[in-house]
């Protein structure tokens, strides 16, 4: 393979794990509008405490099994049949990043894993919630702030393009400049939000 050949794969194990990344988003928003999977990820929910520590080593295996486990397997299931599909060698790194996921998945729900993901990690926040990739504290969001925003994994893409990075739920927000043309038009589509 010539130089531009290894380039190209590279981009395309890069495009591979975004495909993954964004798989579980859509999972994700799924667990919390379609009914059959709500019951699942309604347990991944209850197994944390406000400070991201699990309530009980029962609650977080069940979690993994029910929610996680499955999960990772629809990425695993989507890079796959994108990889064999187009049959290029970097889209089958998109499989191996989920597997990881699924691997990782099943050992915590047999009680052989219990460090979590990055985001998942107990104890304070101590950064804001970042833009483009998601941290601590933008899940935190997620789980204890506004259960309906704040739905990726990784990057916020998808959020981006529901609306659900940034919830103004139970904010209280102040407008400086509301007299003008652009705080007026600002102030009236809050409201209309608010009523809805």
């Amino acid at each position: 393979m010539d130089f531009k050949q290894i380039f190209i794969q590279i981009l395309l194990a890069i495009l591979a794990t975004v495909i993954a990344e964004l798989m579980r988003d859509i999972y994700h928003v799924a667990g919390h509008y379609w009914t059959p999977l709500q019951a699942a990820h309604t347990l991944h929910h209850k197994a944390y405490r406000r400070d991201l520590s699990i309530v009980s080593l029962e609650a977080y295996r069940k979690a993994q099994w029910h929610n996680d486990t499955p999960e990772a397997t629809a990425m695993l299931l989507l890079t796959g049949a994108i990889a064999f599909a187009f049959d290029q060698p970097g889209l089958w790194f998109g499989c191996l990043y989920s597997a990881g996921f699924l691997a990782t998945a099943i050992a915590r729900s047999q009680g052989f894993l219990l460090e979590t993901d990055l985001t998942h990690k107990p104890g304070d926040l101590t950064e804001i919630p970042s833009v483009w990739t998601v941290n601590r504290t933008y899940h935190w969001r997620h789980h204890f702030d506004q259960g309906n925003a704040y739905f990726c994994g990784h990057y916020t893409f998808l959020d981006k393009m529901l609306g659900t990075s940034l919830s103004l739920k139970g904010k209280t927000i102040a407008i400086t400049g509301a007299s003008g043309t652009m705080g007026r038009s600002l102030m009236s589509k809050l409201a209309n939000k608010a009523q809805k």
